[in-house]
């Protein structure tokens, strides 16, 4: 049987192409291998920065730019992708991620209130299900600028309502949902979250993930004191603790407040996708998958998007073409049947400059491969 129905489902390579553009790349270089092929395309990404771009070519749907505040309470529009008329996909780093503010880094500031904005946009045009990728923000204040725009009220010792940020957490006193917080009581809420960390402590958002948001020693004690009083404020008032609860940590403690407040489903990233996607209905119509990413090992497979692929492809056999590769053991992964390392001995910059042609002659070295074996 020849591979004539060939499935593309990329992951992009860090720093280099895009998965569109992996696509692109080598669906043109398969069409002059094999004209006869038919190639579908599906840019995949695993729920951080730049999952919306590729769920508007994979996934489809409807995309609006509404008006929110950025990372500082800057005014900005921010996308939303609503994939079915009842559905949005909102992406914290389009209002809350660590790209808006690079030189300007202060997790003690930098706030989720953008994403208030952008729920009260989507549930207000239609949407009953929410879902929030998680990946890339600058913040540490748990939520709390999300929550108090979709009417969470927090007050000090002196019972003046205000709006958190990670710097100020520590004076929440108390919590309250308000009668506008009501509306969203019937919205379904899923947050694509690849982290298992909980709120605080040693492998808690702060410890782990605030120092690449511009946190220093003396910072990161200063948010770890606030994140442990706000978490004590709110297990009060809701009479339950969910901070040590898996995937809490996530995206500076926005994972505590799916949780906690909206009820909501911290998912795995690439699960999300490809369900979004409808990834094992075209998989099933599919001789040969090809993925890629740009560094390929064992890592790969726990939970990521080649991961996701080839669990989620059956008996179809897979193949990656990644930037290296450091081999493992792969017999766990019958379907897993090719792995082709495209810019192996080539310094970093240098790939990166070149991956256009590395994959080109990677997807040349696959077909020849696969030609040999008779498919």
């Amino acid at each position: 049987m020849k591979y004539n129905n060939i499935l593309i489902a990329p992951d992009s390579f860090k720093g280099g192409v895009s998965s569109v553009r992996f696509c692109e790349i080598v669906s043109e270089k398969i069409k002059k291998l094999r004209p006869e092929a038919v190639v579908r395309s599906l840019p995949i990404a695993d729920g951080g920065e730049g999952t919306l771009e590729c769920l508007k070519i994979s996934a489809g749907g409807k995309s609006v730019f509404a008006d929110t505040v950025g990372p500082y309470g800057e005014p900005m529009k921010a996308e939303i992708l609503f994939t079915k008329v009842n559905e949005a996909v909102i992406e914290t780093a389009s209002c809350a991620g660590l790209p808006l503010v690079y030189g300007r880094m202060d997790p003690e500031k930098t706030t989720t209130a953008g994403l208030g904005k952008l729920i009260e946009y989507a549930v207000g045009h239609g949407a009953e299900h929410i879902i929030l990728t998680l990946g890339g923000s600058c913040t540490n204040d748990c939520g709390a600028g999300m929550l108090s725009g979709m009417g969470i009220v927090f007050r000090d010792a002196d019972g003046k309502r205000f709006v958190p940020t990670g710097g100020t957490l520590g004076r929440v006193k108390t919590v309250e949902k308000s009668a506008e917080f009501a509306k969203y009581a019937d919205i379904s809420f899923t947050a694509m979250c690849d982290v298992r960390n909980p709120l605080y402590g040693d492998n808690g958002c702060t410890h782990i993930f605030a120092r690449q948001k511009g946190a220093d020693d003396a910072m990161i004690g200063r948010l770890e004191a606030g994140v442990k009083s706000f978490s004590a404020a709110v297990s009060e008032a809701l009479g339950q603790d969910f901070s040590q609860d898996e995937g809490t940590g996530a995206a500076g403690g926005l994972g505590f407040a799916c949780r906690a407040f909206l009820d909501g489903e911290l998912k795995s990233g690439i699960e999300t996708v490809l369900d979004l996607c409808g990834f094992d209905r075209l998989a099933e119509t599919a001789d040969l998958v090809i993925t890629g990413e740009g560094r390929f090992d064992y890592q790969s497979l726990m939970g990521k998007v080649i991961g996701g692929i080839v669990a989620h492809s059956g008996s179809v056999p897979v193949a990656v073409l990644s930037g290296k590769y450091r081999q493992f053991d792969t017999s766990g992964f019958p379907n897993l049947k090719y792995i082709i390392p495209v810019s192996e001995g080539q310094e970093l910059d240098y790939a990166i400059a070149h991956e256009p042609e590395n994959l080109r002659r990677g997807t040349e070295k696959l077909f020849s491969i696969i030609e040999k074996e008779g498919y």
